[in-house]
């Protein structure tokens, strides 16, 4: 998570989607008044620290930013910004990532490698009852809630869209007085997990069936459709 009150943006770093590398290109643009919390070495170095004194960490939500992002800058003035991803690849990135990363639960890591595929992972149905590490199996329109609404004012950008976005980022900052050349001309690949193509999935209807229910938020308000199942 962000929030850079020099130029004037939060971006609010939802889990596996490409939040990481986004916050990695962003970093150069921040000063020693901007909050930079995960997502680099500076900001994994003082996430603990954010943590316990004002409950800030890197995958913070909205919400829980709300109040600091208004000391920063008044609402209507901070560019508020996010990405999002197709539900499937998400969660067939989190289901890869889950089952290398060794910092977290070990039962849970014990769990997720005990899956032969993604599919069975899937049938399981565990994504759906447990919130995961720093809530990662939530839904992504969860981060973007106040008051258990889905607030207008942040602007959403699909990762698929690739350097489109990061050229609307760019001329956003911009004509905020951000120096371009501070920014690099992609996105780091950071954190990578690899997912399937939407089409390799193989999966059946019902299991199909079981994510677009669970996801239904971020498939409606989103943009994404439900491709699988069609």
């Amino acid at each position: 998570m962000i929030i850079n009150q020099s130029v004037g943006f939060t971006f609010i770093h939802i889990p596996k989607a490409a939040g990481t590398s986004v916050t990695q290109f962003l970093s150069p643009l921040n000063g020693p008044l901007d909050l930079e919390i995960g997502g680099t070495v500076f900001g994994e170095e003082i996430q603990p620290a954010y943590a316990r004194r004002y409950k800030l960490r890197k995958h913070s939500t909205l919400a829980e930013a709300q109040a600091t992002i208004s000391m920063a800058r008044p609402p209507k003035d901070m560019f508020v910004f996010t990405f999002v991803r197709n539900p499937y690849a998400r969660l067939s990135s989190i289901f890869s990532f889950l089952r290398q990363w060794e910092g977290y639960n070990p039962d849970l890591l014990r769990i997720m490698k005990s899956f032969s595929d993604f599919q069975e992972f899937v049938e399981s149905g565990i994504f759906t009852h447990l919130p995961g590490p720093d809530n990662i199996f939530r839904p992504q329109t969860d981060w973007l809630k106040i008051d258990g609404q889905i607030a207008e004012s942040v602007k959403l950008f699909h990762i698929e869209e690739g350097a489109s976005a990061i050229n609307a980022i760019r001329q956003e900052l911009t004509e905020r007085g951000a120096d371009p050349s501070l920014l690099p001309d992609s996105f780091p690949h950071s954190n990578r997990s690899e997912s399937q193509p939407l089409e390799g999935f193989g999966l059946s209807k019902r299991l199909v069936s079981s994510i677009d229910t669970f996801y239904a938020t971020d498939f409606s308000a989103l943009g994404y459709s439900h491709s699988l199942s069609e």
